[in-house]
């Protein structure tokens, strides 16, 4: 099953996410905004560092429901750790209140303007000292980059998978 998560997805660096998830405090409760195949969803959990993670996505076409299925398959032995929301970033934001994760990963459209949303969307959800953070900060998807970089300026970190990330001052 990892193997066609894997070609769905293009195989993401999985060395520069494990070293992503390196920096993340331990025990938190975060929130996938585009969760696809669901492998950084696993890798996530797989840490140990995140107790539970609310995956949103929408798998809307036929290649992204094929996904869908590899998630829920790839998901299995992670019943109760994890719940999907199966709708837009900007629907889903609306679930939870303000204050109320440890951290944001975002990994949906990489267009400039839905990656500029997505962080002001979910900035506000986010505890004091928490973390904002995301996929794909690289000149492929210069959107991504603008975004980061308007919101935040220069990301803490950018790790060799292209995940950024921003710590949150309390």
């Amino acid at each position: 099953m990892e193997t066609k998560a894997r070609q769905l997805r293009g195989g993401k660096n999985t060395i520069g996410l494990w070293n992503f998830i390196a920096k993340l405090p331990e025990n938190i409760i975060m929130a996938e905004i585009g969760s696809y195949a669901g492998e950084s969803t696993k890798m996530f959990l797989d840490s140990g560092k995140v107790k539970f993670i609310h995956c949103i996505d929408y798998w809307k076409n036929e290649e992204q429901q094929d996904a869908e299925r590899i998630f829920k398959e790839v998901m299995k032995p992670y019943e109760g750790k994890f719940k999907v929301i199966r709708d837009y970033s900007a629907n889903a934001e609306k679930h939870f209140t303000n204050h109320s994760l440890d951290g944001v990963y975002i990994d949906a459209t990489h267009q400039y303007e839905f990656v500029k949303q997505d962080i002001q969307l979910w900035l506000p959800k986010i505890k004091p000292g928490g973390f904002i953070s995301g996929h794909d900060f690289s000149y492929n998807f210069p959107g991504v980059i603008q975004a980061v970089w308007e919101a935040f300026g220069k990301p803490d970190f950018v790790f060799g998978d292209a995940s950024w990330i921003v710590f949150l001052n309390k």
